[in-house]
C-alpha cells in the first residue's frame, strides 16, 4: 500500500506525457476531415447578370456529386471536384433570374440534356473555368421607393430599386441563401424628367415642378413621381421698377406788358431817364429865376 503511493506521482506524469504526445496526431486527423484531400481539380468562374455585374448568393453544383456552391460577392465561385465530366447547373431561388447549366454557355433550364457531363474536368489539379450570365425571368419588374417623395429645390433624394418576382414564378419552399439579390440600386441606371439629373441612385432639381424618376435594369424598367417644392430660403423675386413719367414743361413766364422780362427793364430805365430830365430843368429854371430876382 505504501509502494503505490510512492509510485503514484510518477505514473500520473507517464500519463500526461502519453497524451501529450498523442495530441498532435488526433489534430491532424480532425484537420483532414475538415479539408478531405480530393485528388482531382476544379470547377471554377464568375456568375453575372447580364450586364456583366455580379451576383452574390447564387448556387452552382457540379453533377454527378454533392458539391455545391453559393457565390461570393464579387459573382466567383470553386468547386472541387475529382477527374471526370460533370452537369454543371446555376440556381437562384428568389424567382428573379433563369436558373439554367451549362454547355459551353448558359442554356436556360437546370435539366437541359445538352449540359449532361458538358463539363470536363482532368485529375491532378486541372481547372475548368465555367462562367455564366443570367438572364431576368420574363415579367420581373422594378419597383422604385420611396414613392411620390417631396423635396425642396435645390435638394436631392436617394431612391431603391428592387426587382420583384414575376406572378408566374413560384420560390421553392425552404431555398435560397438568404442573401438578397434584388436590390440593384447600386448598378441600375436612374434617370430624371423635366430637366432634373441622378447620379447613380441620388436624383435632385433645381426648379420646384412634377417630375418622373427611372431605374433601367436587365430591360426592366421602373418609375415613380417626383414633386419638387420652391427652396423656401432662396430670396423673392424683386420686381421691375415703374416707369417714371417724364418732369412737366414750365410754362415761360407771363409778360406784363411790352413782349417780356426785358421790355419791362427797359420801361423803368426809360420811365427814371425822363424823370430826372424834368428835376434837371426845374432845377435850372429855379436857378435862373433867382438870378434875376437879385439883380431887380
Amino acid at each position: 500500500m505504501n509502494i503505490s503511493r510512492r509510485f503514484r506521482p510518477i505514473v500520473s506524469i507517464a500519463f500526461s506525457l502519453l497524451l501529450f504526445a498523442g495530441l498532435p496526431g488526433l489534430a491532424m486527423a480532425d484537420q483532414s476531415n475538415v479539408h478531405p484531400d480530393i485528388s482531382g481539380g476544379y470547377i471554377t468562374g464568375v456568375v453575372t447578370d447580364s450586364a456583366s455585374n455580379p451576383l452574390v448568393g447564387v448556387t452552382v453544383d457540379a453533377m454527378p456529386g454533392d458539391v455545391n456552391y453559393a457565390t461570393a460577392a464579387d459573382g466567383t465561385y470553386s468547386l472541387p471536384v475529382p477527374g471526370g465530366t460533370y452537369t454543371v447547373r446555376i440556381m437562384q431561388w428568389q424567382g428573379l433570374y433563369v436558373n439554367g447549366c451549362y454547355a459551353g454557355g448558359f442554356v436556360a433550364g437546370i435539366n437541359d440534356a445538352s449540359c449532361t457531363g458538358a463539363v470536363a474536368v482532368s485529375g491532378g489539379g486541372g481547372t475548368t473555368v465555367v462562367n455564366v450570365a443570367l438572364p431576368l425571368n420574363e415579367g420581373t419588374t422594378i419597383v422604385v421607393t420611396p414613392a411620390g417623395a417631396t423635396m425642396a429645390a435645390g435638394s436631392s433624394q436617394t431612391f431603391t430599386a428592387t426587382l420583384t418576382v414575376p406572378a408566374n414564378q413560384v420560390v421553392p419552399a425552404g431555398k435560397g441563401s438568404g442573401i438578397d439579390i434584388s436590390n440593384v440600386s447600386a448598378i441600375a441606371t436612374f434617370s430624371m424628367t423635366g430637366g432634373g439629373h441622378c447620379t447613380g441612385d441620388v436624383c435632385t432639381a433645381s426648379a420646384a415642378g412634377d417630375y418622373t424618376v427611372s431605374a433601367l435594369y436587365g430591360g426592366a424598367t421602373g418609375n415613380t413621381a417626383l414633386h419638387v417644392t420652391a427652396d423656401p430660403g432662396a430670396p423673392s423675386p424683386t420686381p421691375p421698377p415703374s416707369a417714371t413719367p417724364p418732369p412737366s414743361a414750365t410754362p415761360p413766364p407771363t409778360s406784363t406788358g411790352g413782349s417780356g422780362g426785358s421790355g419791362s427793364h427797359q420801361d423803368c430805365t426809360l420811365l427814371a431817364t425822363i424823370m430826372l430830365g424834368f428835376a434837371a430843368a426845374a432845377a435850372m429854371s429855379l436857378g435862373l429865376w433867382r438870378r434875376s430876382v437879385r439883380q431887380n
